[in-house]
């Protein structure tokens, strides 16, 4: 374990030298999640700020642990880490297939659409957990043959999942997408109306995303965000 930790504290270190650009950016007012530093992207020195105090070596706010606590689950560790650095490195896409790529996805698609939530006076999204369930769950479903829709593979709408889930709402919305990264799949969604409606509008409050890779399936790369408030 002092083995992985050092690796990843040097690794974190090179690039907070070598690597200190971001590729997400952020008006003033946006909130942006894993920046522990506060300046606005998402760097190397974010990941390390991150590492150090989940191995007891530096302290952080109650607010910088709050940002730091990437894929919600109430533990700040190495993991956390990690995401922040993908992230800040521009690797969170066709480079990563693993079981952490929901969280690396979610971060960086949560980041992009506050940014712009922002440039229209709508409070920032936050990430939910049951919600990322969903997400992740739908963009399964809709990798299937003939399902790349809101209707479910059982003929049901999207929203029985929410009912299944027992998340209550009074707004809700989805948007699926087909792209080889997260970046292509919001310029897409962006550039259609309703997908940008859905992930601008005031009425949401909550945020799930879901990623699913399927190798057999006709465009490989299924994105889903499911928004309720």
């Amino acid at each position: 374990m002092k083995n992985v930790l050092f690796s990843i504290v040097s690794i974190l270190v090179v690039l907070s030298v070598f690597l200190p650009c971001s590729i997400v950016s952020a008006a003033a007012d946006t909130v942006l999640l894993g920046d522990v530093d506060g300046d606005k992207a998402l760097t190397a020195v974010d990941s390390l700020m991150i590492l150090r105090y989940s191995v007891k070596l530096d302290k952080l706010s109650k607010n910088q642990v709050t940002l730091a606590d990437i894929n919600g689950d109430n533990n700040v560790d190495a993991s956390d880490a990690l995401i922040v650095l993908r992230a800040s490195v521009g690797l969170a896409s066709d480079d990563f297939q693993s079981s952490g790529t929901a969280a690396d996805y979610s971060v960086i698609l949560l980041n992009y659409i506050n940014d712009e939530r922002a440039k229209v006076n709508a409070e920032p999204l936050t990430l939910d957990k049951t919600l990322c369930e969903i997400s992740n769950k739908r963009a399964e479903e809709i990798s299937r043959k003939n399902s790349f829709s809101h209707t479910r593979p059982n003929g049901s709408s999207w929203q029985t999942m929410l009912d299944e889930y027992n998340v209550g709402w009074h707004h809700n919305g989805e948007n699926i997408g087909a792209a080889p990264t997260a970046e292509y799949v919001f310029d897409l969604w962006m550039k259609s109306d309703g997908h940008r409606e859905n992930m601008l509008s005031k009425d949401f409050k909550k945020l799930g995303v879901g990623y699913y890779f399927n190798d057999n399936s006709e465009y490989g790369h299924y994105w889903v965000l499911d928004f309720t408030d």
